[in-house]
């Protein structure tokens, strides 16, 4: 399993860990609780043919994927992350926001590249 390179700052996250697909051969998959802070960033970042999906579980943030506006994501809302794309998220309210993260990545290829 390829290794993550490190992690995007400012979130707290449970249970992280990539599972082989039995059925398509190479890929992982896996599926990610965050909880954001007020304030709280990540770092611009894709992942390396890899897709994700967030849903947002409670409160809201700011999401900005690839050259578009940032648009707010709130409690409800789910947002796919394609591949290759640079990302991120910025929590600009007075609550912790809790999301829940899913991929899908080739194996042999890293979990996160910086921008």
């Amino acid at each position: 399993m390829a290794q993550e390179q490190s992690r995007p700052a400012d979130f707290d996250r449970w249970g992280y860990e990539l599972t082989p697909i039995s059925n398509v051969p190479g890929h992982d998959v896996g599926i990610q609780l965050i909880d954001r802070p007020p304030g709280g960033a990540a770092t611009p970042h894709s992942h390396p043919d890899g897709h994700e999906w967030v849903y947002c579980i409670s409160g809201s943030m700011m999401l900005t994927i690839g050259d578009n506006p940032a648009k707010e994501l709130k409690a409800g809302d789910v947002e796919y992350l394609p591949p290759n794309v640079v990302h991120f998220g910025r929590n600009v309210t007075n609550e912790t926001v809790k999301l829940i993260l899913f991929r899908v990545k080739p194996h042999d290829k890293p979990l996160f590249k910086f921008a």
